[in-house]
């Protein structure tokens, strides 16, 4: 019996080296290891997979996508020792990871789905950033902890829990501008003469350019702000730890400070 169980740890440390060496092999670097994880959580390199099972002490690497499954949480310690902590039902696209031994670092990652909780070690900036971002809402941190939430509307909200964190709306104007650059007409694009459509307008979207100032909006402790479906922010509202606790975040909350504490990090 001791033999099995010696010959099936031997099995998974050969896997688990395996499966690391196949990733730093293909040019995949290393970004952390999962320090905690609850029900199912799968790592790919690929929307289209394979998606395999990730566990405490695996590592997760640049590039991967990063998904829970129904009632599932996980921890993702990075290599200069930030986390970011993902809900239920939430892909994170993890699309850069760097770390110089100067201490310059950049991390950023697209919240495909659900949210994440992030907890950035030490300040960011200069050379360095970390930004986590959805489809219309990009949350640059210029402190320590904050949460971004993809709701099912559509919107994007970020709730700074210390520091500062930069919010823009940059990514939704990008999307529009595409739009109408897609949308001009293809004698614009080609130089061939128009067809005539008799008396049919050409449609314009109007986006126009915007300075960095318009777009980002910075957001404090215990501040939030939503960046809606259509691009648009809110006003930056305060909030404190009593509504939040009576608020339908209060378990995610209360899991995730409790987390920080446990890492010596107080709110």
């Amino acid at each position: 019996m001791r033999i099995a169980a010696f010959l099936t740890v031997i099995a998974l440390a050969v896997g688990f080296g395996l499966e690391r060496h196949e990733a730093e092999a293909a040019g995949a670097t290393v970004a952390g290891k999962v320090t905690f994880y609850r029900g199912k959580v799968f790592r790919a390199t690929s929307e289209d997979g394979p998606w395999k099972r990730l566990k405490r002490n695996k590592p997760f690497y640049r590039g991967d996508l990063i998904r829970t499954g129904p009632s599932s949480r996980v921890e993702l310690k990075f290599v200069d020792r930030s986390i970011v902590r993902l809900g239920a039902k939430t892909t994170l696209e993890l699309h850069e990871a760097f770390f110089a031994k100067a201490g310059k670092k950049k991390v950023s990652g697209t919240v495909k789905a659900g949210r994440a909780w992030a907890n950035v070690n030490k300040f960011v900036g200069g050379a360095s950033a970390f930004d986590l971002r959805s489809d219309n809402a990009v949350a640059g941190v210029r402190g320590t902890i904050f949460d971004l939430f993809r709701r099912s509307d559509g919107s994007t909200q970020v709730s700074v829990f210390d520091g500062m964190v930069a919010v823009d709306n940059s990514p939704y104007l990008q999307a529009m501008k595409a739009r109408e650059k897609k949308a001009k007409p293809a004698h614009r694009r080609t130089g061939k003469a128009p067809i005539a459509f008799g008396n049919r307008n050409e449609v314009k979207l109007g986006i126009k350019e915007i300075s960095k100032a318009q777009w980002e909006q910075m957001v404090g402790k215990y501040q939030r702000i939503t960046i809606s479906a259509n691009g648009s922010k809110s006003e930056v509202a305060k909030f404190d730890d009593k509504q939040l606790m009576a608020s339908a975040d209060a378990d995610w909350a209360k899991w995730n400070q409790e987390r920080d504490a446990a890492s010596g990090v107080e709110h």
